[in-house]
């Protein structure tokens, strides 16, 4: 049955070595004293405790999983991320042998201008004797007369004398021109006219005759 240690001697006995008597009793093969063997004890399995878990708890276990995983993803990303851009700096930072130098163009400092030389000034134009018998007084006076004569005085344009046809016959002086000037309602109107001036000396002159060819 196995080994069992003598209450007297306390030898290690081998109880298929020991003697049993009538009374059930073994004997000592060393002291020679009797003992019995106690009957062996069952001893019952312990019962296992079954942990019930919970959906709630498979959950939140589930999920803390998910995020440890998910913070260990990041965390790897990152670091790789990291290292492929300072890979990426440290070959920028090389210099670069094969590229071309870069040789900026100067401008050009351009010729010194030439100075050109100005033309001669005309002379200057005589003045005017408006005392005097011309065909430039005669169509001033011209244009005194046909000022009276329009409602808005202040606002008649003449052309020139070159664009006014002039000739003098006998003694009076004979215009036939045209001019601009505002009306009575403000619009501005052309009219055309033949008048005839006369000369009288000392810068006077008289109207002897006026037609509009209006």
């Amino acid at each position: 049955m196995g080994v069992i240690v003598c209450p007297h001697c306390k030898s290690n006995v081998d109880t298929t070595r020991a003697v049993v008597v009538n009374t059930g009793e073994h004997t000592c093969p060393y002291c020679a004293n009797f003992f019995s063997i106690p009957a062996p004890q069952m001893i019952a399995p312990k019962a296992q405790t079954l942990r019930r878990v919970t959906a709630s708890q498979r959950q939140m276990k589930n999920a803390a999983m998910g995020w440890i995983v998910l913070t260990a993803v990041i965390v790897v990303g990152a670091i790789g991320i990291g290292v492929v851009a300072m890979s990426q700096n440290g070959k920028d930072d090389k210099p670069k042998d094969d590229d071309p130098e870069v040789v900026e163009d100067t401008p050009a400092t351009p010729p010194p201008a030439t100075v050109q030389p100005q033309p001669p000034l005309p002379p200057p134009t005589p003045a005017i004797d408006r005392h005097s018998e011309s065909s430039y007084n005669a169509y001033e006076a011209a244009q005194e007369f046909i000022k009276h004569r329009l409602k808005s005085p202040s606002t008649a344009v003449f052309p020139r004398a070159s664009d006014v046809r002039i000739t003098k016959q006998d003694d009076a002086w004979s215009i036939n021109g045209y001019y601009d000037a505002q009306n009575s309602f403000g619009a501005m109107l052309r009219g055309e006219y033949v008048c005839r001036v006369k000369y009288l000396g000392a810068g006077e002159w008289e109207e002897v005759d006026f037609l509009s060819l209006d």
